[in-house]
């Protein structure tokens, strides 16, 4: 029953991980964004498959991919806890309601769009999502 609740995103039955207005905040504002860590897996998949080619220039060019992959996730990280320790006490004043907002965010902002549970609400440009009809 919390599965189901969790993958259509119903926010009476979240598991407390994932309930409350504070997370809701969270997870619009990281869905409201493209961030690094959104390629991260795909860019790891891709350099795992390309590092069995032995051309030495695909190698330097793989080792240069990794690297900048792995600074922007750093970068991109730095700069969401950044601007949740700024947001989250103008929105939430309680310091007690915050707790783990900002590691639930930069979690959140290191999977795949389309994994994450609950599913965002708003597109990477900020504007909501249109829930799919259903099928009879």
């Amino acid at each position: 029953e919390a599965r189901l609740a969790l993958q259509a995103g119903d926010e009476r039955r979240l598991p407390a991980r994932d309930a409350g207005p504070v997370k809701s905040w969270v997870r619009d504002a990281i869905d409201g964004r493209r961030s690094a860590g959104e390629l991260f897996i795909p860019v790891a998949v891709a350099v795992l498959v390309l590092g069995f080619v032995r051309i030495g220039w695909v190698q330097v060019a793989l080792l240069w991919v990794w690297l900048v992959m792995i600074v922007g996730v750093v970068l991109d990280s730095l700069w969401i806890i950044w601007r949740l320790r700024r947001e989250l006490p103008q929105h939430f004043p309680e310091a007690s309601a915050r707790k783990g907002a900002i590691s639930y965010g930069v979690l959140r902002s290191l999977q795949l769009r389309r994994l994450r549970l609950p599913p965002p609400k708003v597109k990477a440009n900020g504007q909501p999502v249109v829930p799919k009809a259903k099928r009879a």
